[in-house]
């Protein structure tokens, strides 16, 4: 373990921007990238949201390229690495990026948000950085969640509240409550445009020198 060696990934970023300083999220965040080069492991985190997220990420690309006028979406299979921040961006185009956010269901879709969540706005910053460009696209899509996904929460649920095996009614409820087919595509579609600030890739190289120095005093 070596803490200069120390980067943080897009995704993670938002971890170390606490309002006055690393705090103790980014210190455990830090802790647990230690442990995982202690050990040669990396710990998988599953939930249903990013089941989702991952199964359908080619659809929702699609789905962008479809409605949005902005030319061939491809899935970015790049892995980028800088001196201080790494990630792969969804996609790629020649002065902007595209990142999509597929949500679990209709009930967090930020129809009517005017801002991107915080968390989107470190990792921008960092995939804009690590490509040189300096717009990015952060694209929610609100798709069919997949049958297998809906039947297992369909199933969790019924056994959680007492009702035993799952009944066909049940199934059929979840289902509607999970699929939004009937729903034109470019309603549910919401995009948020976030400019490079040079200002922001300063303040995280800080957090992460910050971070360094913090696994330096673990030895």
């Amino acid at each position: 373990m070596k803490p200069q060696n120390f980067k943080i990934r897009a995704s993670s970023c938002s971890k170390l921007m606490g309002a006055r300083g690393m705090g103790k999220t980014g210190e455990a965040y830090a802790k647990h990238w230690a442990l995982s080069q202690y050990f040669g492991r990396t710990a998988e985190i599953q939930s249903k949201y990013l089941q989702k997220g991952i199964i359908m990420e080619e659809e929702a690309l699609d789905s962008i390229e479809l409605t949005q006028n902005l030319g061939l979406v491809l899935k970015n299979e790049t892995w980028f690495e800088g001196e201080f921040f790494t990630g792969t961006p969804d996609n790629i185009q020649s002065d902007f990026i595209i990142d999509v956010k597929c949500p679990c269901d209709w009930t967090i879709f930020p129809l009517y948000d005017v801002d991107v969540k915080i968390d989107y706005y470190w990792q921008m910053q960092c995939y804009m950085h690590l490509t040189g460009r300096k717009l990015a696209k952060v694209c929610f899509v609100l798709l069919d969640t997949p049958f297998h996904l809906i039947e297992k929460e369909a199933r969790s649920y019924s056994f959680a509240n007492g009702y035993g095996e799952l009944s066909q009614e049940m199934y059929e409820s979840f289902v509607k409550k999970m699929t939004y087919s009937d729903i034109p595509i470019e309603r549910r579609i919401k995009i948020f445009d976030i400019e490079a600030d040079p200002e922001a890739v300063k303040k995280i190289i800080e957090r992460v020198t910050d971070a360094r120095n913090y696994l330096e005093t673990l030895k």
